[in-house]
Order: structure tokens, then C-alpha cells, then sequence
């Protein structure tokens, strides 16, 4: 099965935060060379994201999952979080040089860093990349020095991250962007 390639479209709500461009699903092709079976696990890679264009790959991946499959308004799923790529701690998994996943984590409080945006394409669940990616971001939080590891769950994920070690610790579920979510935290 191809990998969609998209074409970068400027929207009103990025603009408001600087950002340099946005997903356009209606612009998607086909990429015959980008075929997923034919990419080795070798290929995958982690990568802090440090410039605009991998910043934008992460928006790339976001967009997909929680704009386009979940239904969240653009103008929810960014904020001054994303401005730059120094806002705060940005991760992208490639595949070769296909954005497959991505997530982020910023300060909450002293000591505590929170986990959130982690998002993997569909056609890459179930195969493990969410945990490592999550673990990676882990592990630079420590590196970090924070102490534990906070993050809102979407609840249809409460039990990938319980697995993970993590514990829940809001009383009732809540919603975010019209979603229900969980509370959950973990000592790192």
C-alpha cells in the first residue's frame, strides 16, 4: 500500500502562530517509490526534531491522525506550543525520510514533563512504534531532569499506556476536543 504525499497549504490558523504551512488532503497523490512494503525496519529512525522542515513533517503526521481521521478542528490541534521548533521538545519517527509519527512534551509543573500530540499513522499501528516513541520521549525527559511524566490520554489508549506503566489518575473521564480523555501519569 502507498504512502500519501501531500501538498502544504498556508491556513488561518497557523498564520496566527507563525507556522509555515499545513496538510491539504485534498491535494494527495500517489508516491509508487515511498511503498511500504518495500521499506526495511533499518529505515526507521527517532529524530528530535531541531528544524522548521522536520517541525512541519510532526505537523504532517498530526494533521493526518487527529485533523483529518479524528475530526479535531485545525485551530485546536496547534497552539504556541508549535511555533517553533524550540517551543518545546518535538519527536518525529521516519521511515527513510517518511514522517510515520510524532509527538511532543513541555514542561507542566516542576519536575514533571507532559507527554502530548502522540500520533502514529494508521497504516503503522500495532507494530510497536508508538512505544518506542514514547520511550525515546521518556528518556529525553530524563535527560532533562524531570522526574515523572504526566499525559491526557485519549481513552480508546488508556490501555496501551497503563502497559506502559502509566496510571490513571483523573476520576471520570473529560473531554478534549470533543474527545474523551484520561489523566494519566508514571514516575520516570
Amino acid at each position: 500500500m502507498p504512502i500519501l504525499c501531500y501538498k502544504l497549504e498556508r491556513t488561518n490558523a497557523l498564520n496566527a502562530y507563525g507556522l509555515s504551512g499545513m496538510l491539504d488532503r485534498r491535494a494527495s497523490g500517489l508516491c509508487p517509490q515511498k511503498s511500504i512494503k518495500h521499506r526495511k525496519a533499518d529505515d526507521m529512525r527517532i529524530v528530535h526534531v531541531k528544524t522548521e522542515e522536520q517541525l512541519r513533517q510532526a505537523f504532517d503526521v498530526r494533521v493526518e491522525v487527529f485533523v483529518n481521521e479524528q475530526g479535531v478542528p485545525r485551530e485546536l490541534e496547534m497552539d504556541e506550543y508549535d511555533e517553533s521548533p524550540e517551543s518545546c521538545s518535538h519527536f518525529i519517527v521516519l521511515e527513510g525520510d517518511v514522517p510515520i509519527a510524532a509527538g511532543r512534551f513541555k514542561t507542566f509543573e516542576p519536575g514533571v514533563a507532559k507527554m502530548q500530540r502522540i500520533a502514529v499513522l494508521k497504516s503503522y499501528r500495532g507494530k510497536g512504534i508508538g512505544k518506542v516513541l514514547l520511550g525515546e520521549m521518556e528518556e529525553e525527559a530524563k535527560r532533562q531532569e524531570y522526574k515523572q511524566s504526566l499525559l491526557d490520554a485519549q481513552c480508546t489508549a488508556e490501555d496501551f499506556y497503563r502497559k506502559l506503566g502509566y496510571v490513571t489518575e483523573s476520576a471520570e473521564p473529560f473531554l478534549d476536543a470533543n474527545i474523551w480523555h484520561v489523566r494519566m501519569r508514571k514516575s520516570l
